[in-house]
């Protein structure tokens, strides 16, 4: 569930043919329905299948209150709309608490409840997805995925030389994906140095990667003696789940180093296709974000103050009734914060950003008031090579912040260095280098 997508509409009901009322005519998004654990039979996973809606549930003997806290929680931190539901029941827990089921759909007959659970270090959730000893699963999913690529033209020879796996635990789904293809050999990239790698006549070739599925940092290694099956070659790289990318970024780093291009990505998503890489060379000026929205809460606003920015006219009810404000306000700084979030999320998660130099121009416009939803909108403004490191670039942005009314609330101008474009790998827009 890591990592939110603005384009889902999800809602809490007591049966399957509610959730199909409420959302079957919901062209455009994707769909999910909570259910109580009990109201989940087979007939209810297909009569929502057939409408396209995807099925989670709550925890065994949960009721609809657990259903309405659960969808409140996801909608809140994955930034999805809620359509119905919320209030009633409680759903963050602790760190790797399990806080409900989501069904992955293998095929029409065949299914899989996944656990949702939080993650450490992080207000955010992820169905977590292992195919090591899931015979039947491995199956079906490497024959899926090689229907799908089979159907986009991405085969051996004509688009790629090498099939690389960037997780260990889907190397069986790999296995079978390689097989239908006709081949046998395929390269796993580990996690960490392993002892029996050779050392000479050269060594394991390593990558940080750091991803808010995994605690801390930790390597990408080749094996030495795998290097000689990719150097020079187009590779298709295969992991089990993007979830933040972290994985696959790293993967690209080490192949490009070993002398590799990836010339395609593909992966049994639980939440969705991840949107390809976008490099510098991709941001156009003149172009238009818009993110998806978040709703604070009062209760949200006086936690925040109370621990960055005590003003009392952001931590007390009553005084800030007193204040010019005449009523409870968020911190500029929250604003800011919440606006970072959104920034993050609809541009520079799956973006090549190498941080940033600073920002010119913040304005708080207009108070932002417990209950206010915001949404961001980013306008390119500027696109600059940089002369002395050609590895990246500068692009300045403009940003507004907006509450449900349409009004700008905050607007700030960042500047950001974006990475170029590898040799021969595609970004947003398709187009190689």
């Amino acid at each position: 569930m890591s990592g939110a997508e603005t384009g889902v509409v999800i809602g809490a009901f007591a049966d399957a043919e509610r959730a199909v009322a409420v959302l079957g005519a919901g062209a455009g998004a994707r769909r999910a329905a909570v259910l109580p654990r009990a109201a989940v039979s087979d007939g209810a996973r297909l009569a929502l299948r057939d409408a396209g809606i995807e099925c989670l549930t709550t925890l065994e003997g949960g009721g609809l209150a657990e259903a309405r806290g659960l969808a409140r929680e996801l909608a809140e931190v994955q930034g999805w709309r809620l359509v119905e539901g919320g209030a009633d029941g409680a759903a963050a827990g602790a760190p790797g608490d399990l806080v409900g089921w989501y069904e992955l759909r293998i095929a029409r007959a065949l299914t899989t409840d996944r656990p949702i659970t939080r993650l450490h270090g992080a207000r955010q959730y992820i169905a977590s997805f292992n195919l090591l000893g899931q015979g039947r699963l491995n199956q079906r999913c490497g024959e899926l995925l090689y229907e799908r690529l089979m159907d986009e033209g991405i085969a051996p020879e004509a688009a790629f030389d090498t099939v690389v796996c960037s997780e260990s635990k889907a190397v069986g789904m790999v296995q079978v994906l390689v097989e239908s293809f006709g081949g046998d050999r395929y390269v796993v990239l580990r996690k960490g140095l392993k002892n029996y790698m050779p050392r000479a006549p050269r060594g394991p070739l390593a990558e940080e990667v750091s991803s808010i599925t995994t605690a801390g940092a930790q390597s990408l290694v080749l094996d030495p003696l795998d290097w000689a099956l990719i150097e020079g070659r187009r590779v298709l790289l295969v992991d089990d789940v993007i979830a933040t990318g972290g994985t696959v970024r790293a993967a690209h780093r080490l192949l490009e180093k070993a002398g590799a291009t990836v010339a395609a990505t593909a992966a049994i998503l639980l939440k969705g296709r991840e949107g390809p890489m976008r490099y510098f060379e991709d941001f156009k000026v003149g172009e238009v974000i818009e993110s998806g929205t978040r709703t604070l809460t009062k209760d949200e606003i006086m936690a925040f103050a109370r621990e960055f920015d005590p003003q009392p006219f952001h931590t007390d009810e009553a005084a800030a009734r007193e204040s010019i404000y005449g009523g409870l306000i968020a911190s500029g700084w929250h604003s800011g914060s919440l606006m970072m979030r959104l920034f993050y999320e609809s541009l520079f998660r799956d973006s090549a950003s190498m941080g940033s130099p600073g920002i010119d121009e913040l304005r708080w416009l207009k108070p932002v008031r417990p209950g206010d939803t915001l949404r961001l909108r980013t306008t390119v403004l500027e696109v600059i090579e940089s002369r002395s490191k050609p590895d990246r670039g500068l692009v300045r942005n403009f940003c507004e912040l907006l509450n449900q009314a349409g009004e700008v609330v905050m607007t700030l101008k960042p500047v950001n260095f974006v990475g170029r474009r590898p040799a021969g790998v595609a970004g947003a827009a398709g187009q190689t280098r």
